[in-house]
């Protein structure tokens, strides 16, 4: 079974190796198990891995949940792909997922670290600059 053990090892490659060892003897994949190897490619700056993994599993029928979604959010700010893990957040909050605190420090600190702090305070609250002056 792929465990967070196995990624923090580091050792992707085997995790993926057990991954389908589990699809070879017809064992399903939760979410847990879809989740751990996200976050494991994310933990290694493998956000292009990540996506195209997630877009497999979507493709067999995963759906993703929170945990998922703010994975993203959080690798993808983290690698600089700030404005992907906002449209991931959009796709999030579709779906019924509210960010927490985790989701939103992530976003504030990869918009920070383009220089756009004010968009992501605006962002968050969901409003534009013109409708806080005035100007909707």
């Amino acid at each position: 079974m792929v465990s967070k053990n196995t990624i923090e090892e580091g050792d992707m490659n085997d995790a993926l190796r057990i991954k389908e060892r589990m699809v070879e003897y017809c064992c399903l994949c939760t979410n847990v198990t879809v989740n751990i190897l996200i976050n494991g490619f994310c933990k290694e700056c493998r956000i292009e891995k990540a996506l195209g993994f997630l877009q497999e599993m979507a493709n067999e029928g995963f759906r993703p949940d929170w945990f998922t979604y703010t994975t993203l959010v959080n690798g993808l700010c983290k690698t600089g792909h700030v404005k992907h893990a906002l449209e991931i957040m959009d796709v999030m909050l579709q779906e019924g997922f509210d960010p927490d605190t985790f989701t939103c420090n992530s976003l504030i600190f990869g918009l920070r670290k383009l220089g756009e702090v004010k968009d992501a305070i605006f962002k968050l609250l969901g409003i534009s600059e013109g409708a806080l002056l005035g100007n909707p």
